[in-house]
């Protein structure tokens, strides 16, 4: 569980980076939405990896 833990923090903050980063990406979203989807992400990436930090260290 702790290698699932944090390979999922990985692809939720790659992914949130992903998104805010590359602009031609998701391009049929309006950025607004697509920003805030990201950031969303973000918060969840870094929630998990807490989780798994004070789960398992």
């Amino acid at each position: 569980m702790l290698l699932l833990g944090i390979t999922m923090t990985l692809i939720y903050v790659a992914l949130a980076l992903w998104i805010l980063l590359d602009k031609s990406f998701l391009t049929g979203i309006p950025t607004e939405f697509r920003n805030i989807f990201a950031v969303m992400l973000l918060g969840y990436g870094v929630f998990r990896g807490w989780r798994v930090y004070s789960d398992y260290f």
